[in-house]
Formats: C-alpha cells, structure tokens, sequence
C-alpha cells in the first residue's frame, strides 16, 4: 500500500488543480411572459404598492384542480388545489356545490341540493 502513496498524492493534487482551474459555461434564455409578469407584481409589492386585487375568475380556462383568476393589474393569477374543485358537465368546468337544504324542519332532516343525499 505503501508504494501508492505518492501515485495516489499525485492524482489528488491533478484533480485539486483541475477543478479549481476548470471553467464554468453559463447560459442565459430570455424571461417568459409569465416570469416577467410576476417579477412586475412582486416589484409592485416590493416598493409599497398595494398588491393586485381579484377581479373576477376566468371560468373558460379551468381545470379539474386550477382556477384562474384576472388581476386588477392585468396579470392572471392559478390558484391550484390538491384536490379536484372541479367536475366535468356538458363539456364545461363546474364548481361542485355543497349547498343542503332542509328538507323537514320537524326532523331535522337535510338533503344535498344536487345529488339529493339524505343526511
């Protein structure tokens, strides 16, 4: 083991030296629309201004787990949920609706409003 000591010195001290005279490549792409939209608002945060306000959801572009909302300064916000908030009905994204009406105030009885589950 001894006669690979200086061997195995000599390697240590090459891959030393080559990594710390190695060059780096760095490469940049142009900022999407998307990023450069976020940047401004979180700029506009940054320097005092009042965040965006929602202005009303964009209902054509749901998804089974995603809303998206407009933005008082023109951007469009998703707000994605780990759970579908969604359903498929007639080609169209629908909220479900977990409304329940009474239905005999005697017995204390209530039903689903749309899927009339008795509960």
């Amino acid at each position: 083991m001894k006669k690979y000591k200086p061997f195995q010195s000599l390697i240590a001290i090459v891959l030393v030296v080559i990594t710390v005279f190695s060059t780096v490549s760095v490469s940049a792409e142009p900022l999407s629309e998307a990023v450069k939209a976020e940047q401004a608002t979180s700029e506009n945060i940054d320097e005092g201004n009042a965040p965006a306000e929602f202005l009303e959801e964009e209902i054509e572009k749901r998804e089974e787990n995603t809303k998206y909302f407009k933005m008082s300064d023109g951007t469009i916000q998703a707000a994605q949920y780990s759970v579908p908030v969604h359903f498929e009905q007639d080609g169209k994204w629908v909220d479900y609706d977990n409304t329940l009406e009474e239905v005999d105030a005697d017995e204390s009885e209530l039903n689903h409003k749309i899927a009339k589950i008795k509960i």
